[in-house]
């Protein structure tokens, strides 16, 4: 190997490293004080406090459908909708502080909402 393929690839094991941190501090830490808001056309219906020993569905009806979403284990889906695409249903589970899915047919929106934190500090 000569030296400048040495130096590029400690940059991209640098780089693979600092990819792997991210993803880690992002995704595998446990997430605490995490909400859910259930919202149809932006009012309020519901907003439930998630943790490992929850189990709920909730139902909420329109006078066109009805929309199904599940609550357990400290997460949250749509498991049923009245919509022609089902988008909210593919969107999958909800796990993470800012997560949402939105069923735009019936103007639902769901959103996990968590406790506060500095995303950067800048002097």
């Amino acid at each position: 190997m000569k030296r400048g393929d040495k130096v590029l690839s400690a940059i991209f094991l640098l780089l693979l490293s600092l990819t792997i941190l991210v993803y880690t501090l992002r995704y595998c830490r446990p997430q605490n004080g995490l909400s859910v808001e259930v919202r149809s056309d932006g009012v309020l219906i519901k907003e439930i406090e998630l943790n490992k020993n929850l189990t709920e569905e909730i139902l909420i009806e329109y006078k066109n459908g009805k929309n199904i979403i599940l609550i357990e284990e400290g997460r949250v889906a749509v498991i049923s909708a009245d919509c022609p695409d089902k988008d909210c249903i593919k969107r999958g589970w909800l796990k993470y502080k800012g997560d949402s899915s939105i069923c735009l047919p019936n103007h639902l929106s769901i959103r996990l909402k968590g406790e506060a934190e500095v995303d950067a500090v800048t002097f």
